[in-house]
């Protein structure tokens, strides 16, 4: 996502920790918590917690927000959270959406409903172990974790999600559970969130936002860290299209900082996209594949038949990396196979090309096997 156009009054109004005051969000209500049955880890817990409702106006209808819309019909909200969440946790993993208020069904394509993108924050800090450009010539900003750390307010990335991408849930240890990690959620915690949907009906929806938590009590292995790394790095890299065929754009070099794990990986692409690549050392160690349509991924919109991204493969295993080391991304459009998504007018919505990690580091020795051979795959 574009960080600092997205994000940029959530952090304005996180430094100044006065939300409603300042008017830069609003508070969502707590609508339930419902305890579920853990998936990765039996002695885990797990939790739904819902908020809301808010509103989503008709398609046609006039919205207005201190946002720039990413989308023509979009409408973007910020909100904060202070309950229902866990505190003193460790999140094995998590899924933010949005649901109908009326059913408590999936808000979705399928059903006429589209989430461009949902983006949170938690106020807590943590160091950096990736570099914030892919290269010295810029100090801009590259990505969500990056635009964070020019805020003189602790705050760190957690839970997001967008229906270019399917909605799976964002794990904070290994897919198989058997990395002990997990994302630390402090007490006394508060939680931020930015995000844009598009009502493709002329009815008012109203809507409940969720997150779905498992995790242990307190803290439980390595803290986890999340970040976004766009391939149009930190000079603003264009992202090469051709309705020929497919093209590549790769980024220049993001440099490990600290030894750990990278234990989750997961491309962000817009329709027309086909896979990002992750590799280290000029080594390939990780391709995200996209999968469109589907029962959750197809809706007709004005007689036209629409499918967009409704899933993105994910790394799998944690994929060790150590101080130093050299992390490129690198991502493939073929708009011949797949044609980017209108909008408003006609016009073709615009693409990204981003990696959604998670990290977490060593509590003891990296394997000797060196990510400079492909050995490990």
């Amino acid at each position: 996502m574009k960080a600092s156009i997205l994000l940029f009054p959530v952090l304005a109004s996180a430094a100044a920790v006065q939300y409603e005051r300042r008017q830069f969000a609003q508070k969502f209500p707590l609508a339930g918590v419902k305890k579920m049955e853990p998936r990765l880890n039996k002695e885990a817990e797990r939790i739904m917690v819902t908020w809301g409702p808010y509103d989503l106006l008709p398609r046609s209808a006039k919205k207005t927000s201190i946002m720039p819309s990413m989308d023509p019909n979009g409408q973007a909200f910020i909100a904060t959270f202070d309950d229902g969440f866990c505190e003193d946790c460790s999140v094995l993993q998590g899924q933010v959406g949005i649901q109908f208020a009326s059913n408590g069904t999936e808000a979705d394509v399928k059903h006429g409903v589209y989430t461009h993108h949902i983006d949170t924050i938690i106020n807590k800090g943590n160091k950096n172990w990736i570099s914030f450009c892919d290269s010295a010539k810029n100090n801009s900003i590259s990505g969500f974790g990056n635009l964070l750390d020019n805020i003189n307010v602790p705050m760190t990335p957690f839970l997001m999600m967008g229906d270019d991408n399917g909605n799976t849930p964002t794990q904070y240890t290994s897919s198989d559970g058997e990395f002990k990690s997990g994302f630390y959620v402090p007490k006394g915690a508060n939680i931020a969130a930015s995000s844009e949907v598009v009502n493709y009906s002329e009815d008012t929806i109203p809507l409940y936002l969720y997150m779905d938590l498992e995790y242990m009590p307190g803290k439980y292995g390595s803290d986890a860290k999340t970040m976004l790394l766009s391939v149009t790095g930190c000079g603003g890299r264009k992202i090469a299209l051709n309705h020929d065929g497919p093209t590549r754009t790769q980024s220049e070099a993001f440099k490990i900082l600290e030894d750990g794990y990278i234990i989750n990986g997961k491309g962000h692409l817009h329709d027309g996209g086909v896979s990002m690549e992750m590799l280290v050392n000029g080594k390939s160690v990780c391709e995200s594949k996209a999968t469109y349509g589907g029962d959750k991924g197809t809706l007709t919109v004005d007689g036209k038949k629409w499918e967009t991204i409704s899933a993105m493969t994910d790394c799998g295993k944690p994929i060790p990396v150590r101080k130093g080391d050299a992390l490129s991304v690198a991502a493939t459009y073929d708009l011949k196979l797949h044609p980017q998504r209108t909008q408003g007018h006609g016009e073709e919505a615009g693409v990204m090309g981003m990696w959604d990690l998670t990290f977490a580091e060593s509590m003891g020795p990296i394997p000797s096997k060196s990510l400079r051979s492909a050995e490990f795959l």
